[in-house]
């Protein structure tokens, strides 16, 4: 069980965007381990949404090794950490040199970083000056408190614990490591702002809910198959009077969207579709419209968005939360998304092995299987291995059909290494890759790519017909969506 504000979520790459908007973050970096040129990022978690828009702004640090951020985007508050660009295999990946804070515009702070221990890559400590340090090292306060509770309970049960169980979704109601935590958030309630305060305590509240969020998740992502001997009416009925009746009255509102109601909530409702066999996104979206009102509404459907793939049915889900979306910040997160599910393929220009420029207006009138990872990537051997290779011998044959490969590796000679190795792609295939820019190229920058591998279908005009959905990551339904497409 982890703290969201505490802890960095894995994301092996992210969106590098420019800066615009009506918010501004202010903010300094001296990292120790830095030297003068150093590139450091600073990323953002959008509003209160952990999903697909995380964005990273880049600065080089100055003589005196501290890099300088001033930052103009479109969101009143949000997650922010600082990354480190780390040079690994092929690319360079961005490691966390901090943990995540919660942020709000006005926020002016100096981030000072020093490592602790050079073995860990997470061996940080850091520490805080400038207009808002009270908050930070209040966060700093909670983070180092929940530790040491986790820590002290780990020693006395000596690893013992009681009997996994993945379809009890009661929570673990720790009221002692709650009240004091809460305690010492209420001490500088005095000292920070009213939504400082309350994203953090809906942080804390929300933290006997996450092993209850691993088991939601666990459903939706892996399809699980409901047991024989259990009665599932039971379970949902349970499910929703523990956790949705309660949010479904007219105090619902004193919750503040936090990162962990959001991610909570999210997963509860899609698990709830799932199990009475609705689980396509549009009808979780009316699932939360039918259970919430005001700014949880918003708030859980534009969630909603920022943790599902795209496909052509999503277009309806846009549509339908556009009309209960009133909020600028949520309004802005909108158009956003919507603005990446524009994007035409065709307009892109890639490398080839030879060097050449390579249009992917090369391929218009095929329906385009395109598959992007970097050397490196063991999800991406295993998507190939298990999926990709299987949609390969199907439509080898197929003129109607081309498979493309993009790699997002920096460096050249690794690349064409890697396809001689035919485990992240196939050798005889159509190879490419972004020429060196990796995350930076726009392809990857417009389509808000921020992890790999990303298997995405392009109908023969150019136009994305599904990207990062279920669909492509399961054999059987791919190999319908294609022969779908074909079949038009």
């Amino acid at each position: 069980m982890v703290l969201i504000l505490i802890v960095c979520l894995f994301m092996p790459h992210y969106s590098f965007s420019q800066a615009e908007g009506k918010y501004k973050i202010i903010a300094d970096v001296s990292y120790s381990e830095a030297h003068p040129g150093d590139s450091i990022y600073l990323v953002i978690s959008p509003f209160l949404h952990l999903g697909r828009n995380t964005k990273s702004y880049l600065s080089i640090t100055d003589q005196n090794r501290v890099a300088h951020f001033n930052i103009d985007q479109p969101y009143p508050y949000g997650y922010i950490t600082i990354k480190k660009s780390i040079q690994f295999k092929a690319i360079d990946e961005l490691y966390p040199i901090t943990d995540k804070y919660f942020w709000e515009n006005g926020d002016k702070i100096y981030f000072n970083v020093q490592r602790k221990d050079k073995s860990d890559i997470n061996g940080y400590k850091t520490t805080f000056s400038g207009k808002s340090v009270i908050k930070y090292n209040l966060i700093n306060k909670i983070r180092k408190t929940y530790e040491q509770i986790q820590s002290e309970r780990r020693k006395k049960n000596k690893g013992k614990y009681g009997k996994y169980n993945p379809w009890d979704f009661t929570p673990l109601k720790d009221t002692i490591a709650t009240k004091m935590l809460l305690s010492i958030l209420d001490s500088s309630k005095k000292e920070i702002s009213k939504i400082s305060f309350e994203a953090l305590k809906a942080d804390i509240l929300f933290l006997d809910q996450l092993s209850v969020l691993e088991k939601l998740r666990n459903i939706r992502i892996n399809n699980v198959i409901f047991p024989k001997n259990l009665d599932k009416d039971s379970i949902i009925n349970k499910m929703k009077t523990d956790y949705l009746v309660p949010l479904n009255n007219p105090d619902q509102n004193k919750y503040f969207p936090s990162g962990n109601f959001n991610g909570f909530y999210t997963s509860l409702f899609q698990a709830i579709s799932y199990l009475n066999g609705n689980s396509q996104e549009i009808n979780v979206a009316k699932d939360i419209i039918n259970n919430t009102t005001g700014v949880i509404r918003e708030s859980l459907l534009t969630s909603l968005l920022t943790s599902i793939g795209f496909n052509i049915d999503t277009l309806e889900i846009y549509e339908l939360v556009a009309g209960h979306i009133t909020t600028s910040n949520n309004m802005a997160l909108l158009d956003e998304l919507k603005g990446q599910k524009n994007v035409n393929i065709g307009s892109y220009i890639l490398v080839d092995v030879n060097g050449a420029k390579i249009p992917m207006s090369t391929f218009k009138g095929k329906l385009l299987i395109i598959d992007i990872w970097y050397t490196g990537c063991g999800g991406c051997v295993l998507y190939r291995k298990n999926i990709l290779s299987k949609i390969e011998r199907n439509y080898q044959n197929d003129s109607r059909v081309q498979i493309v490969s993009i790699s997002i590796d920096k460096n050249i000679n690794t690349w064409k290494k890697s396809i001689g190795l035919d485990t992240y792609t196939n050798p005889l295939g159509v190879n490419l890759y972004t020429g060196g820019l990796a995350e930076l190229h726009p392809l990857i920058k417009d389509l808000g790519i921020n992890f790999m591998p990303m298997p995405m279908l392009v109908d023969t005009t150019g136009k994305i017909i599904e990207f990062d959905s279920p669909s492509l990551k399961d054999y059987n339904l791919f190999r319908q969506l294609i022969e779908e497409n074909l079949n038009k």
